[in-house]
């Protein structure tokens, strides 16, 4: 639990006397050890217990082969090497698991190495059962613990109404603790809520609230993590100068007690502050290292949006030519994280707007025919008019007034509706070509173009049937 919260302490009172008796042969002790080694970055103290873990399931304790799986998964998990950590986490057989607080662990390691795989559908089992777990447990820290882990992953799949339910329930669950830490990390996860809703004055009140409850943790860890935080706000604020005083206030303290990729993110922040205050060649190289690092871990997912951020930044500050070439980067990142199950939806996708448009098109050219044919019927009609005013002129004068009438009805009637979208009302391609791009005699219009695209409508039509989706097309036109 001190691990959590201030891993130096940690590594200090496990080499302390109040632990020095426990023998070397405890596989309990040698699996926090070594959680606690891999936290503060003491790499070959990390090998020398996974050695001893080793020699034990060697000698056949299967709580240690349990052991040496996740200590190894749990290193390369905090040097960003998700994918190694995923395959070394496949090997543990959950079944084997003795303790309820050893199924915890890996369940809520599982859970976030997928998570940051970008796996959330097979993530979010994991960490529901490592809450489960940490409930059956009545482990309140536990149950803190794995509810910020949820908090985090709802707010990756844009659910922001249950991130914010989870964050709630921890921020009461620490506030009875009096855990300051886990109270920084529910600020850190509300500020990251508001920030994806567009609430900028929330986002900054609960990053600045984080720093405080860092600082009265009197963890560097959680110091540096609020200030990486609240350099990011700065930056997206566009105040240079007071994110690039966080980032560096961070980053002596992160090489320590924070995670490569957190560290990354910190070294990030400084250059696109360096850009912001018009630094280039600085800020540059801080953020393709930065990238380089994040992709080389296996972190698309982050790797994607340092480059969209690296993006908007360069473009601010009016490189744009550079800002192009890295959005092209952004969009093979996003290619290359499109899971099968995404890339079967967009193809439906596809398909639908292709089937769809072939629709319009035979609807729009349905129409023509018809408006041509009645045009041809009007111009009969107006023939036979007039052969019949030449031979009943004095006595037929008003039914050809009132014939007349009827035609120039049915023909405003006609073209009214040949330039609108029969469900929705709204108007057409035809209208567009004539109205708006016919220059023969037209006045110049004013306005603009909308492209609107209505997310996840095929659920609707599979759930609800297509009377139900041709109403939701309705309304949303009626509303434009």
């Amino acid at each position: 639990m001190l691990d959590w919260s201030d891993p130096q302490r940690a590594a200090k009172m496990i080499e302390g006397p109040a632990l020095g008796k426990v023998r070397d042969s405890d596989v309990q002790f040698l699996e926090v050890r070594g959680m606690v080694y891999a936290d503060v970055r003491r790499d070959a103290d990390v090998d020398t217990t996974l050695a001893r873990l080793k020699s034990l399931a060697e000698d056949g304790d299967q709580s240690a082969s349990v052991a040496e799986h996740y200590v190894k998964a749990y290193s390369l998990y905090q040097h960003e090497q998700y994918a190694a950590a995923s395959a070394e986490l496949s090997n543990i057989d959950m079944k084997s698991i003795a303790s309820d607080s050893e199924a915890y662990r890996v369940s809520i390691l599982r859970g976030n190495t997928l998570r940051t795989l970008g796996q959330a559908d097979a993530s979010l089992p994991f960490l529901e059962e490592g809450l489960d777990l940490a409930r059956d447990m009545h482990d309140e820290q536990r149950t803190l613990h794995a509810l910020l882990w949820l908090s985090r992953i709802y707010t990756n799949t844009g659910n922001y109404d249950r991130a914010s339910e989870e964050v709630e329930s921890a921020r009461n669950l620490a506030l009875s603790l009096g855990d300051e830490a886990a109270l920084c990390e529910v600020e850190i996860r509300a500020s990251d809520v508001a920030d994806r809703k567009g609430n900028r004055s929330a986002e900054r009140a609960a990053s600045l609230a984080a720093l405080e409850h860092a600082k009265l943790s009197g963890s560097d860890k959680w110091l540096a993590r609020a200030s990486v935080n609240l350099s990011d706000s700065y930056l997206k604020s566009h105040d240079y100068a007071e994110s690039l005083k966080y980032s560096k206030q961070a980053l002596p303290m992160a090489a320590e007690v924070l995670t490569s990729g957190e560290t990354t993110i910190a070294s990030f922040n400084e250059g696109l502050a360096y850009i912001g205050l018009g630094e280039i060649k600085a800020g540059e190289k801080l953020a393709e290292g930065a990238i380089a690092e994040a992709v080389a871990g296996d972190n698309l997912l982050d790797a994607q949006d340092l480059l969209r951020e690296y993006a908007n930044a360069l473009e601010r500050a009016g490189y744009l030519m550079m800002a192009i070439q890295v959005y092209h980067r952004y969009d093979e990142m996003g290619s290359k994280i499109m899971t099968s199950a995404r890339q079967r939806a967009f193809l439906e996708l596809s398909a639908k707007f292709d089937d769809e448009r072939r629709a319009r098109e035979l609807e729009l050219l349905r129409r023509d025919n018809a408006l041509k044919a009645a045009e041809m019927r009007t111009q009969t009609l107006r023939q036979q008019f007039i052969l019949a005013g030449a031979l009943f002129l004095t006595c037929i004068c008003g039914a050809l007034g009132w014939a007349f009438a009827r035609v120039r009805k049915a023909n405003d009637r006609l073209r009214f509706n040949s330039e609108r979208d029969a469900l929705t009302g709204l108007r057409n391609r035809r209208y567009f070509n004539e109205h708006v791009l016919s220059v023969e005699g037209a006045r110049p219009v004013g306005g603009c173009v909308l492209l609107a695209d209505l997310d996840h409508f095929k659920r609707i039509n599979d759930t609800q049937g297509h009377p139900a989706g041709d109403a939701v097309l309705a309304t949303v036109s009626h509303r434009l």
